[in-house]
């Protein structure tokens, strides 16, 4: 079999990420690998996750398993346009130029078989899609012991759109996909949606059923298991609109967090900081203060109304970042309500951070 070392290395790498490297179970680190039909098919799993990617490529290749990261790093440093691949007993040879590559091989017939998704697939804009993973991923709960919160809510609302929701419970991010057809509300895990944003291009389509989810785009294919339990209403938590509001560039909003928090106490996890915000006639100032000092920031923008209220930049920074190159705006109604983040000129998102005590 001939094929591009280009095309080679596209797959086998994004392979790689499915792949385990020291698995319990020997299997979860190969890639099955075939070719026929000008087709060359590789797959990995790690029983979670099934992906499937497909080249074009000359000749026929038949099918065998191979160790993933290691024929991924094979091919990653070999000099050549072209790839010679063959077998040879039980071995896969790689050849380019001079330099020939030698890995063992297992038959194919403990490799866990990609399951079935009985369901309607529907037709996804992947740039779309994209944005709005990477609008709500910062909020998605990593709590152990909260797992049915775990990753990303997609959810058809009254209106017929698709929302993409996630929350720790200490913030919360929103994104308006828009409209989509016939929809089963389910929660994706991050690993599904980072492959899915990482890779996936024309022709993106998403099916579900009740344990897994399927999608689908030209030369891929990757299916996953979804989140297990009811995740939380979390339009009972949504303010009505604030009196209290400030509008300004994000990322004048972003650089004013960033420069107090060198004197703001640390929080408890990471590298958190509480931070005081206040909502008055000039706009936003922001405030914090330690064992070591105190600094203060303002941003200048258009307000109504005054309040003051704390924030963990643990959440408060991600959703502004949100909105980067774009005018938000930050609305409150009092010190322990949730604070509301959101713009005009990215009307489709909006994050919900709740307050903490200053």
């Amino acid at each position: 079999m001939k094929i591009t070392k280009e095309d080679m290395a596209r797959v086998t790498k994004a392979i790689a990420t499915v792949a385990q490297s020291k698995p319990v179970i020997p299997v979860l680190e190969m890639a099955r690998i075939e070719a026929k039909d000008g087709t060359l098919s590789i797959m990995a799993s790690d029983l979670q996750i099934w992906l499937s990617l497909e080249c074009p490529c000359e000749g026929d290749l038949a099918a065998v398993l191979v160790p993933a990261h290691k024929l991924a790093d094979c091919v990653d440093k070999l000099n050549a346009d072209v790839l010679d691949v063959s077998l040879e007993a039980d071995s896969l040879i790689i050849k380019a130029k001079r330099s020939t590559r030698k890995l063992a091989t297992q038959p194919v017939a403990s490799f866990p078989i990609m399951p079935a998704v009985e369901a309607e697939a529907i037709a996804i804009d992947p740039a779309r899609f994209a944005d709005g993973i990477s609008f709500v991923t910062p909020f998605i709960c990593n709590d152990p012991h909260r797992d049915y919160m775990a990753g990303v809510h997609a959810k058809r609302g009254p209106d017929g759109n698709l929302t993409l929701v996630t929350t720790n419970g200490h913030a919360i991010g929103q994104f308006d996909y828009g409209e989509i057809g016939d929809w089963q509300n389910v929660t994706f895990t991050p690993a599904f949606t980072k492959a899915v944003c990482g890779m996936a291009g024309e022709g993106l389509t998403i099916a579900s059923d009740a344990s897994r989810v399927v999608a689908t785009w030209r030369g891929g294919r990757i299916i996953a298991m979804l989140v297990t339990g009811t995740f939380p209403d979390t339009d009972r938590v949504i303010p009505a609109p604030a009196p209290n509001r400030a509008t300004a560039q994000a990322d004048d909003v972003l650089k004013a967090s960033a420069g107090v928090q060198a004197l703001a106490d640390k929080q408890s996890s990471g590298s958190a900081r509480a931070l005081q915000v206040s909502i008055d006639a000039e706009g936003l100032e922001f405030y914090a203060r330690s064992a070591s000092g105190e600094a203060t920031d303002v941003v200048m923008g258009d307000s109504e109304g005054a309040c003051v209220f704390g924030v963990s930049s643990a959440y408060f920074d991600p959703a502004i970042r949100g909105f980067a190159g774009s005018i938000v705006t930050i609305a409150a109604s009092n010190p322990i309500l949730p604070v509301r983040i959101d713009s005009t000129e990215k009307a489709d998102r909006f994050a919900i951070v709740m307050p903490r005590r200053i």
